[in-house]
């Protein structure tokens, strides 16, 4: 089955069920510029319109070896995208749009350029962004809108761009715990989520690595903390009160590391962080061809120098 079938196939299956939806085709921008083809089922009799990402839900029927029981299971899935919808409580404006929900989030300056210009924002490096969003979440369900110009304006046009960082530091780090814990377990448990054999998790679990990874609880969006010196301070003092190398290995974690811990110079691990995001991560993971150096005497985060020789 193409693609094209396939999303006629999803939207007949659709109308079976809830026969007075409305279904709306766009697309999805996603980090970095990545495009999504979205199937947007407007329940004119309900509260909620849920948005499905139809070229995900492709890839994952291609990969079925049993396509009548993948079709089956994304119908399934559909089903319940649209009832927890209904069920969820969904965000007045006057909930939405407080200063309290207001959070940021890093992205890749060069790959956004579109959004920093039409948003408030400013730069933590050459290649690091931040933006602001106003964030909800409910009963297990997040809702997230882009902070751009107009809606600055529209919802807080007393805050100054420093105010809004201020804000957001604050309410980024009580929404969204972080947790630091060794790199060895950390890709342990993300193998055994992704289903590797637990053989293999166990081995890499006990292999011990000098590096310490940064992440949310949920292990999403995580990056956030380089803008706050203050979680590598906490980190040095747990490594022995060392500078740390700092890499931001996607935008949903950081790891670090202290600076005698390696022979590289910067200018090798450099191009090793450039390899891994242009041949590991997906595109819209990435967050940028950087390292960074946390030092404990001045308790800053900045760009590396990069250096040719140890």
């Amino acid at each position: 089955m193409d693609y094209e079938l396939f999303k006629k196939m999803l939207e007949s299956e659709t109308h079976k069920r809830y026969p007075k939806a409305k279904i709306i085709w766009d697309q999805a921008r996603e980090n970095n510029g990545k495009l999504h083809d979205r199937m947007i089922v407007n329940m004119q009799d309900r509260k909620a319109s849920p948005g499905l990402h139809t070229d995900v839900l492709f890839q994952s029927y291609q990969e079925a070896e049993d396509k009548v029981a993948a079709m089956e299971e994304i119908v399934k899935f559909i089903d319940e995208v649209i009832q927890n919808k209904e069920r969820s409580h969904v965000p007045t404006t006057e909930e939405l749009f407080k200063p309290e929900n207001v959070i940021l989030k890093l992205i890749n300056r060069g790959r956004n350029a579109d959004l920093l210009s039409n948003a408030p924002h400013r730069l933590l490096s050459e290649e690091i962004a931040v933006i602001y969003r106003v964030c909800v979440l409910d009963e297990g369900n997040q809702y997230l809108t882009t902070v751009d110009n107009k809606l600055k304006e529209l919802i807080f046009p007393t805050l100054s761009e420093e105010d809004l960082y201020k804000i957001a530091i604050e309410n980024t780090k009580r929404l969204f715990p972080l947790k630091v814990e060794p790199f060895n377990v950390f890709l342990a448990d993300s193998m055994r989520e992704s289903g590797a054999p637990e053989e293999i998790c166990n081995m890499i679990e006990t292999t011990l690595n000098p590096m310490t990874c940064i992440t949310t609880e949920n292990r999403q969006n995580g990056a956030f903390c380089l803008a706050m010196p203050d979680v590598f301070e906490a980190v040095s003092d747990m490594l022995g009160n060392e500078d740390l190398y700092i890499i931001p290995s996607s935008v949903h974690e950081c790891l670090a590391f202290p600076t005698s811990m390696t022979d590289m110079n910067t200018w090798q691990m450099l191009q090793t962080i450039s390899e891994a995001n242009a041949t590991v991560l997906l595109p819209e993971d990435v967050l940028a061809d950087q390292l960074f150096i946390y030092k404990q005497a001045t308790k800053e985060i900045k760009p590396a120098d990069i250096k040719f020789a140890a």
